[in-house]
């Protein structure tokens, strides 16, 4: 009896090895000096954005009060050009009393050319000297233009900033030096604006310091306007104060 043929077998099949148990850690956890470094850099980021606006606005306001500034000297250019247009000469440093005593300055004198800019000349008392007990009250009310703004906090009230330092009234204008200087910017120097007495010594003259970036403002006999980092650049001739030309510089 012939057997039946048998299967054949399958070779036979390497076991499953089960694959090892993966092991797992403790479960992280935040810890309050995981916080130390990103609390850190966040807080230098914020700092740094602080000092960067800060500066911002310290230019900001830098900038804005040699703005003001200048447009003060401006305004008082226009004055100055358009009373000597009507006169023939330039405005004096004051006016005297009949005895020749200094009565009033020029800004006071200039009051009513400003209109609401200097609301104190409808009460400034002109009979009368400027220290008298009539406007002696009027040490506060000075005009926002006879002031720079970057002086407005650290100066006292009622200081000028701007001086005629020369008196070029009686020169015939067209003999007068185009580079005398008419009105000077020393707001570091203190001056009740109502005083006439806006005479500088040498000495004081180079004193002038000022904290806008172009420097302190000058205004000369023709009535343009200059900014001036270096003192040097004023000098007298023949009891003037004059302007030199910027020294050229060698390449």
């Amino acid at each position: 009896m012939n057997a039946e043929p048998r299967p054949a077998e399958s070779p036979p099949q390497p076991a499953d090895v089960p694959s090892p148990a993966i092991r797992r850690g403790r479960p992280f956890r935040l810890r309050p000096w995981h916080l130390v470094f990103p609390i850190a850099a966040v807080a230098g980021l914020f700092s740094l954005a602080r000092y960067f606006e800060r500066q911002r606005v310290r230019h900001e306001a830098i900038f804005a009060a040699q703005a003001g500034c200048q447009e003060n000297l401006n305004a008082l250019a226009s004055a100055m050009a358009e009373y000597a247009k009507t006169f023939g000469h330039l405005p004096p440093p004051f006016q005297p009393d009949p005895d020749g005593k200094r009565r009033e300055s020029w800004r006071a004198t200039f009051l009513p050319r400003f209109g609401a800019a200097a609301a104190v000349g409808e009460r400034y008392d002109f009979r009368k000297s400027w220290d008298s007990d009539e406007n002696q009250h009027h040490a506060g009310d000075m005009p926002a233009l006879y002031g720079c703004p970057a002086y407005r906090s650290v100066m006292p009230e009622g200081n000028a900033s701007y001086r005629m330092i020369n008196d070029l009234s009686a020169i015939d204008p067209a003999k007068l030096p185009r580079n005398a200087i008419l009105l000077i910017e020393s707001a570091g120097l203190p001056l009740d604006w109502r005083s006439p007495f806006d005479e500088l010594s040498e000495e004081q003259v180079r004193s002038i310091a000022s904290p806008h970036p172009s420097g302190f403002g000058v205004v000369l006999a023709d009535f343009t306007s200059v900014r001036l980092k270096d003192v040097d650049r004023i000098r007298t001739v023949d009891g003037l104060y004059v302007l030199d030309e910027p020294k050229s510089v060698n390449p």
